[in-house]
């Protein structure tokens, strides 16, 4: 699979009421994938797990399976049980699935400028889009970049099913939290993956918010509120802008503080 550099520049739309809650709280929330708004999306269903042959397993299923093992080998009965595939593969299965299912995503989108976003998830342009630095770390306040969290951009393309224990793990991840179906590609998605069972909500680094941009219709009041809270807040350095209209899209004007 193509290795793709990380985005220099992260957005997140959201309603003003959800924008201030993240600006409170310092914090990003990781939802489960059934949370989501397409029924297909991460959706396990679509994830098999068979013995292909020996020469297809993948090395780091072929590692787990041998730490199952050895950590099942004194059972009873199990020499005999060890001896059928589909009790690996159940067994197997049923120990990745508590792990995908125990991830949470967070969504971000590599433009700011996407009048549908604006439209769908930031109010109807009543809200805001909040930029990121994606080039700090660590990020978070309690996550390792390197650990914790597994990332990358959406691919755009048919849903199509995968064998777990025959595809290389980097791309069986990709399909299953990186892949979306073509009518969503207007959202230029970018995604955080939270592993190892971590809280949902995340406190992230003061340094990692860059920039606030109001929307065509966000008020003044509203406006002026939460670029005072992130005074109170102590968010320093972050720049503020505000949405106009140029023929059929969408330009930015700086505000001056």
């Amino acid at each position: 699979m193509e290795i793709i550099e990380n985005p220099k520049r992260l957005f997140k739309y959201a309603s003003s009421d959800i924008a201030k809650i993240i600006l409170r709280t310092s914090s990003i929330k990781f939802s489960p994938p059934n949370d989501f708004n397409d029924p297909f999306d991460c959706d396990i269903d679509l994830v098999d797990f068979h013995f292909p042959s020996d020469q297809q397993l993948d090395k780091e299923v072929a590692y787990e399976i041998e730490v199952l093992k050895k950590q099942f080998k004194n059972w009873p009965g199990f020499s005999e049980k060890s001896k059928d595939k589909s009790f690996w593969e159940t067994g197997y299965k049923e120990s990745q699935i508590g792990k995908i299912k125990s991830c949470g995503i967070s969504c971000f989108s590599l433009v700011n400028n996407s009048v549908l976003m604006w439209s769908h998830y930031a109010e109807k342009h009543f809200g805001i889009c909040l930029e990121f630095d994606n080039t700090i770390s660590p990020r978070f306040e309690n996550l390792s970049d390197a650990t914790d969290i597994s990332e990358g951009i959406v691919g755009y393309t048919e849903y199509e099913r995968i064998n777990y224990m025959s595809t290389e793990r980097k791309y069986a991840i990709f399909k299953i939290f990186l892949s979306k179906s073509g009518s969503w590609s207007h959202e230029n998605e970018y995604r955080m993956i939270l592993l190892n069972d971590k809280p949902q909500i995340q406190k992230f680094k003061p340094q990692f918010l860059k920039a606030i941009y109001f929307g065509l219709r966000t008020s003044d009041r509203e406006q002026n509120e939460i670029i005072s809270m992130c005074t109170t807040l102590g968010f320093v350095d972050i720049g503020f802008f505000k949405c106009t209209k140029s023929d059929l899209s969408i330009r930015f004007s700086k505000i001056t503080v």
